[in-house]
Order: structure tokens, then sequence, then C-alpha cells
């Protein structure tokens, strides 16, 4: 007992040297009306007890004051930051020595006055490379702060091993506003920036709950206070994918230019996840093809006008609604011809699960337009995992038979081309008809009748029989 009351003696002098340190900087007495800010020091982690966050805000000649519930931790005035190294770095904290408290048990207190205004950030010499920070933010006086409000009030979901992106901004206050994490962390690999940014790729799945405080540029640093949760769904498939056959985005004949919109609903009571994967026209997919995560809460809508855009490409495809979290969304994909300020016009485009798409021995028909002066026919496909080989008869309007022939296309295919040229023949007759038999594997295929003048489109779909 004499070697604990000794040990608190000694660091009790040590504190109040540092703070008298901290108060030659500018002095100051201490104010009328001083406060006391208590902070809870316990599971790794700062607790202000009048935020609940590791932000302390008082005014000039305030005291506060750490208590631990926790052993082996330390109050070091300092920062903590990644040093920048290949692959990212680690984290290295640097002491500024206004203050610290030494590694202590649970049981002890330290405190001292903050004399003079500005931010004063600290870190746990133990846990401080793990995130244990604080800050300690002092006013020259009683503010008179309005509200500081964060927006957006909810973050969107994200995928494991992609990339994700979201920015906060906050208003109500003196910009530039400067953003930190106060309790809490978001997910492992995303960062939250000081100019609000979250950038980063989620390494880990699951619900990540943080808070974020955003602190104005007046010389009262007011602040505002925002929790967050972030939904990062494993990349992983948790369901069957469902097929859009075809999406694009890109000009056409015609002065024509194509756009495809793409909305999602979320029709079930639980929160779902997923992944919008784009595969290009021409080639097999790949498990490296380009993808865009969702979130959706219960009966949630999202919309995309121009889905390849919102997924930083273009050009002509297919896609696949791949759930990782519950099942796959209701959806709705509408390809357009975008006229600008003559409006618009297009079709709406079923998805596909796996048994909705021509399977071996199906036979379906495609009617062919009835004038190829004001019409032109495209031809489609978009072939499931098995890949798909068909045979294809071509038929005039009084039911002779023109030509066979047979196709193969590779696993997780598209192509888009004018009928005549995907059959590879010179052309095809007016009102005539196109039949198409499976014999292997499974595909979606597709007729398009675009109108040469307007650019209005029409489209015929192969199913399961």
């Amino acid at each position: 007992m004499r070697t604990i009351q000794t040990r608190k003696t000694t660091m009790r002098k040590t504190t109040l040297g540092l703070f008298m340190a901290l108060a030659g900087i500018a002095l100051s007495g201490r104010s009328d009306g001083a406060t006391t800010a208590n902070v809870t020091i316990t599971s790794d982690q700062f607790t202000d007890q009048t935020s609940g966050s590791s932000t302390t805000t008082i005014n000039v000649g305030d005291t506060v004051k750490w208590h631990w519930s926790a052993s082996d931790h330390s109050v070091t005035s300092g920062t903590c930051a990644a040093d920048g190294g290949y692959g990212g770095g680690s984290v290295v904290c640097t002491p500024n020595g206004l203050f610290n408290s030494g590694v202590q048990n649970s049981g002890f207190t330290f405190d001292g006055p903050f004399p003079v205004a500005g931010s004063f950030p600290y870190y746990c010499q133990i846990h401080g490379t793990m995130g244990m920070t604080g800050i300690v933010v002092v006013r020259n006086s009683v503010p008179n702060c309005g509200t500081i409000t964060l927006s957006p009030t909810t973050l969107p979901g994200g995928l494991k091993d992609s990339a994700y992106n979201a920015t906060l901004t906050a208003s109500g206050g003196t910009a530039p506003f400067t953003f930190a994490v106060t309790t809490g962390n978001p997910p492992p690999g995303v960062n939250v920036g000081a100019n609000g940014a979250l950038t980063g790729q989620p390494t880990g799945h699951g619900t990540f709950s943080f808070s974020v405080t955003a602190t104005d540029a007046s010389p009262s640093h007011c602040t505002g206070i925002q929790a967050f949760s972030i939904v990062v769904a494993d990349d992983s498939p948790a369901g069957d994918a469902v097929v859009i056959p075809g999406v694009g985005s890109l000009p056409g004949s015609g002065g024509a230019l194509f756009r495809t919109q793409l909305q999602l609903t979320n029709q079930t009571e639980q929160a779902i996840a997923g992944k919008i994967v784009f595969h290009t026209g021409g080639v097999s997919g790949t498990s490296g093809d380009p993808s865009l995560a969702y979130t959706l809460a219960s009966w949630q809508t999202i919309n995309f006008d121009d889905i390849l855009p919102a997924m930083g490409l273009s050009g002509l495809g297919s896609a696949d609604l791949v759930p990782t979290s519950g099942p796959a969304p209701a959806s709705n994909a509408r390809i357009y011809n975008d006229a600008g300020a003559a409006g618009t016009t297009g079709f709406s485009e079923p998805a596909f699960r796996a048994e909705d798409a021509s399977q071996v021995g199906d036979a379906s028909v495609l009617i062919l337009p009835s004038d190829a002066t004001n019409y032109r026919f495209n031809l489609g496909v978009r072939s499931l995992s098995d890949g798909v080989s068909a045979t294809f008869t071509v038929w005039d309007a009084s039911g002779h038979l023109v030509a066979t022939v047979p196709k193969t296309f590779g696993p997780t295919f598209f192509q888009l081309q004018a009928g005549p040229a995907f059959l590879g023949l010179p052309s095809f007759p007016n009102g005539g008809s196109l039949g198409v038999t499976i014999t292997q594997g499974s595909a979606v295929f597709f007729g398009a009748t675009v109108d040469n003048r307007t650019q209005d489109t029409s489209t015929q779909f192969t199913r399961h029989n």
C-alpha cells in the first residue's frame, strides 16, 4: 500500500509539472465558473462522459480529469499517423511533451487545467497504434455555436476487397470543417480523412459502427457529431445470381445514344447486399470483371440513371446481380435512347435466373421486321456459365426455310450484332422468322427491332419452355 501511495504522489507531481509547462505557452488565469470534464479510460478507448465520444470540448481554464477503469493505459500528448511506408506503412505515435501520465492501472486519475485555446490530441502509449486516441478541444470562451450537421446521415454499404468511396460534409458552422472518428471504428481498410472523404478497400465484412465529429474553423471550435454504420458484405455469393442480358452506354446508329437505367428494390424484411458485375461483350466473363457493391435496407430502392457510368465504365455487355447477403433484389432495367430535350424512347428488359434461360431441347421463335428499310433487327446472346450451342433456322414470310446455321458460344458470353452478321448471312427476309433450338448448355437469346427513324426499340427474349 505504501508503494502504491508513493507512486501516485510522484505521478501527481509529474502531472502538475507538465501542465505547468502547458500553461507556459500563454499565461491565462483560470476563469470564474471553470469546470472539470471527466474522461473514462476503459475497453481500449477514451470516452468523454459528456459527449460520449473521444472528443472533450472545454473552455480556457477548464480542467480535464481522466479516470482509469482499466489497466495498462496512458494519457500521452501527441498524434498517431501512418508512416507512409510501402503498402500503406504502419501507424506511428509521436509525443509532443505537453503532458504524459505514464502507463497506469485501474483506479488511477490524472488531471490538469488547459489555459490556452486550441486542439490537443493525445493517445495511449500501448494502444495508440491500434486507434486508442483522443482530443481535447479548448475554446476561448463559452461559444455561440449553432447546430453543426453532418451529411449524409447514412453511408452506403461496401463489399469486402472492393474499393469504397463516400464523402461527408458539414453545415451550420464556419468552414472549412475538420472531420475525425471519435468513437468506434470504420471498416478495416477504410479511412476517414480530415476532409471528410471515406476511402479504401474493406478487408473484413460485417456491420461497423462509429461516430464522426466535424469541427469548424471558428475560434470557438464548434463541433457536431453523427453516428454511422457501414454494412460490408462478403465477396462470396450468398444466393443465385440474376442475369440482365444486355446493358450499354454508347452511341448507336442514326445519332442514337443508348443508356441503361437500373433500379433495385429489396422486397424482403431484412437488409441485403451484393454486387453488380459487368461482363464486356465479345469475351467470356471472369472473376476479375468490374463490379459495383450495393446494400439495401428492407424495401429500399436505389436508382442508376445510367449504370455503366456509375461504375466508371462505358460500352456494351451484360450484367449479373450477385447477392452476397440475402437474395438478389428485384430489378427493373430499361434500355433507352436519350434524345436530350426531346425525351427518351426505350423498353424494359427482364432479368433472368438460371432456370429461366433457354435449356437443351428448348425451341423458340423470334419474329423478323416486316420492313427492312425503316427497321433494323439486331440479334444477341448471353450464355450462362456452361456456355451454349444452338441451331438457328431462318424462314421467309411464306414459311420456306432460307438457311440453317449452328452456333456455339463460350461461358458467360455476350454478343450483339446486326442479325444477318450475327449468323454470317447477307440479309434476312422481310416479315420472316428465326427459329432457335438449344442443343447444349443454356442462354438467353434476344432480337431487337429498332426504328431507323426514331430509334425506338422493341425486344423479344427466348425463355425456358
